[in-house]
């Protein structure tokens, strides 16, 4: 859909164009078209909407308003919006840290397929943040998403078994996964590789 669409006022069009702004760092027209689809009902667009004011991306950093508008996009059926509100949950962003509320939600991005949300539940059993401290069930939601291919999990579990927390310590393991990082052109794990066979 075009520009006609989106002047007539077709919300799934000023999404599309809200969407090509973004996607040209055009925040400010995108932001035009984006909170006019948005004010419709479109739950991609309350999405994007939701990212703008979270960023503060052509308007001023707003997180209440981020919060509210994903909140909308979550209950349109957009399921993208269940980390973001997890996040803000957990940070306190727009609204009260409520850990059992945000721990709730990365169980949901999890069945979304949201890698990243097993770093943040593998903290929590760390931090002792929703759930008892479990440095066991930490290890295994991290190894679970390096397994997976999540990167910053590869990262996190090579440090787990280089300090040997949650799982038995394991330099050589350590190694391994900072090599699986190398092989996929990660230039900072080659650092690190060096500096533990200097162990």
């Amino acid at each position: 859909m075009g520009t006609k669409a989106a002047k007539a006022g077709n919300s799934d069009g000023q999404y599309s164009l809200g969407k090509v702004f973004l996607e040209e760092e055009y925040y400010d027209e995108a932001y035009t078209w984006l909170v006019q689809s948005a004010e419709q009902g479109n739950a991609d667009a309350q999405y994007q909407l939701g990212f703008l004011f979270e960023l503060g991306k052509g308007v001023k950093k707003n997180y209440n308003q981020a919060f509210k508008w994903y909140q909308k996009s979550l209950a349109g059926g957009n399921n993208a919006a269940i980390y973001k509100l997890a996040n803000m949950y957990d940070k306190g962003l727009g609204v009260v840290v409520d850990y059992q509320k945000s721990h709730a939600l990365y169980q949901s991005a999890l069945k979304q397929g949201n890698l990243d949300a097993y770093l943040d539940i593998a903290r929590h059993y760390e931090q002792d943040q929703a759930v008892d401290k479990n440095l066991n069930k930490a290890y295994q939601f991290v190894i679970t998403a390096a397994r997976k291919g999540h990167k910053p999990s590869q990262y996190k579990v090579s440090l787990m078994y280089k300090e040997g927390v949650g799982t038995k310590k394991s330099l050589q393991k350590a190694k391994h996964w900072l090599n699986r990082l190398i092989k996929s052109g990660d230039k900072k794990a080659e650092i690190l590789l060096k500096r533990l066979q200097k162990r």
